[in-house]
């Protein structure tokens, strides 16, 4: 079954906002561009670039997806309007499955055979709070919930519309990066 991978995206000089009691901006900017780069490469090296799509609140981010060799579209709204605009993106595109993968990810290789794999599947965060990855058949019409708590909300909404999820407990996608804290995950990173 194809998959279409979804990477939503905030423009890098708007983008982890919670970083800034660690980081400035110029150093959350860049860590947030490393990372995402990291997560699109991972994207397209197991679908195909031609099956990565970053939905973006920006033409800044969507002109650097293609310089990544990859499609981008502007969406208007928040990360529940990026994943429905994925979602009807893969429907069109005629992909069985939608992929959506945070751009945040610290290791993004570990997403490698969760895009491989056919089936409904939920990845949390590593506190069991958020979702790092999500993957539903293009045909449901899938209730996006993200924010805090959105890993038992997105499991409630699939057992609602009858899709049976996966839950994958994976360190390798559990872990990214939105609070301070988890800069103790990425040594590399410069604090400005």
């Amino acid at each position: 079954m194809a998959t279409l991978v979804v990477v939503p995206l905030k423009r890098f000089d708007r983008a982890k906002a919670r970083l800034s009691p660690a980081l400035d901006a110029a150093a959350r900017a860049d860590l947030a561009e490393r990372l995402a780069s990291g997560v699109v490469a991972a994207a397209a090296s197991a679908a195909g670039a031609g099956r990565v799509l970053v939905v973006a609140d920006d033409d800044s981010v969507v002109r650097w997806a293609a310089s990544k060799g990859v499609r981008g579209v502007v969406v208007d709204g928040d990360l529940d309007a990026a994943a429905a605009a994925g979602l009807d993106d893969a429907r069109a595109a005629g992909a069985g499955r939608v992929l959506v993968a945070h751009g945040d990810l610290v290791h993004p290789e570990a997403l490698l055979p969760l895009i491989e794999a056919d089936d409904a599947l939920i990845a949390p965060d590593r506190h069991l709070d958020g979702t790092n990855v999500l993957a539903v058949p293009s045909a449901a019409r899938f209730p996006f919930a993200y924010g805090p708590g959105s890993f038992q909300r997105h499991v409630g909404a699939a057992e609602r519309i009858g899709i049976r999820l996966r839950v994958v407990l994976d360190s390798g996608v559990a872990v990214d990066v939105d609070t301070p804290d988890d800069l103790q995950l990425r040594p590399e990173v410069d604090r400005g």
